[in-house]
């Protein structure tokens, strides 16, 4: 094969490569609103909270919502994440009367509503928490995109799970999410923030 040749099939090749790429990301970008659609967090659940009430998302609105997956079983992260959520709205003072923190076990066979009595106890008496059906509890889990596996199969078990904090707005609508990284003072900063905007 001569040189010329040669080099105009790499040409061709190149200039093949390039369109396909061009396109690959016209395609996106022109479908970028309905990926992220495809992301949207929250959705409608109906569960019983710590007194035995059944709830959905309809009672909770007006307040900004601050709602964190765990289980009462949990060692460390759990209870580390509600001291915090704690913590938060003690410091924002009146303002709290504006948020609602929720706490939705991934954990029904254990978590019982008189199990999240006594659990709740621990923390902030504004926090709310809500257990339900296995099958409940996985619906709303799947509106979160919450990941939770069971780990061990005797009844000490674990619970394998996401460990975001994710923050509503008055309506329902996701915010943004906070880790094990952000702080109560940053916490407190955007959930003041938001109180005072809306």
């Amino acid at each position: 094969m001569s040189t010329r040749r040669f080099m105009f099939i790499i040409t061709i090749l190149i200039l093949a490569l390039a369109a396909t790429g061009s396109a690959i990301w016209l395609t996106l970008k022109s479908h970028r609103g309905a990926i992220v659609s495809v992301l949207d967090i929250g959705g409608p659940f109906s569960l019983l909270d710590h007194t035995g009430k059944r709830v959905t998302e309809a009672d909770y609105a007006g307040r900004v919502q601050v709602i964190f997956f765990g289980y009462t079983y949990c060692p460390d992260i759990c209870p580390t994440e509600l001291s915090r959520i704690s913590a938060v709205m003690d410091a924002l003072g009146d303002a709290a009367d504006h948020v609602v923190p929720i706490f939705v076990t991934v954990d029904p066979d254990r978590d019982t509503v008189e199990v999240m009595r006594d659990y709740q106890q621990s923390f902030h008496p504004g926090i709310q928490m809500l257990t339900g059906k296995p099958a409940e509890i996985a619906a709303m889990q799947a509106h979160y995109r919450v990941y939770a596996q069971r780990v061990g199969a005797d009844e000490n078990y674990l619970m394998d799970h996401s460990s975001n904090t994710f923050l509503m707005d008055r309506a329902g609508t996701f915010v943004t999410h906070f880790t094990q990284r952000s702080s109560v003072e940053d916490m407190t900063t955007r959930l003041r923030a938001m109180v005072e905007k809306s």
